[in-house]
């Protein structure tokens, strides 16, 4: 039988900068914790305004989801703002987007444009493909 290195049993002790690079950065990401938080005071919120007739009986999920975009928006700003993790930015940009536009859509009932978020949606993955293929060629090229 051989003697193992009780280090090498646990995850917790590897270093996870050296075999899992993204995953070094995700988890000393604040900002997912802190959108994470935020959810979860929104659906106290939002429950708070529903059974306070605040928000109205009809569309109430629209409301709901609008919350959450908002959330995933201001999560995506902040991502972008940060250099470390703006990599991730669109990751909630995109989600916070259609949700905003989705609630959005249906709380103004103009549901006749909701082909508007495919066409903003596109949009936005287009710029983010080509931001980062500009910024990584700059870097690439010593700019």
């Amino acid at each position: 039988m051989e003697d193992k290195n009780r280090e090498d049993e646990h995850p917790w002790h590897w270093d996870p900068h050296e075999r899992h690079p993204h995953h070094y950065r995700s988890w000393r990401d604040p900002v997912g914790g802190i959108v994470g938080g935020l959810i979860v005071v929104w659906i106290g919120v939002f429950f708070l305004l529903r059974y306070t007739d605040v928000i109205p009986d009809e569309n109430w999920w629209a409301y709901l989801l609008l919350g959450f975009g908002g959330i995933f928006l201001l999560g995506g700003v902040v991502r972008l703002f940060i250099a470390r993790f703006r990599y991730r930015g669109l990751g909630m940009l995109v989600p916070g987007i259609v949700l905003s536009a989705v609630g959005m859509v249906f709380i103004t009932d103009k549901v006749a444009w909701w082909p508007l978020i495919l066409v903003v949606v596109g949009v936005v993955i287009v710029a983010g493909v080509l931001v980062r293929y500009f910024t990584k060629r700059r870097i690439e090229e010593g700019e």
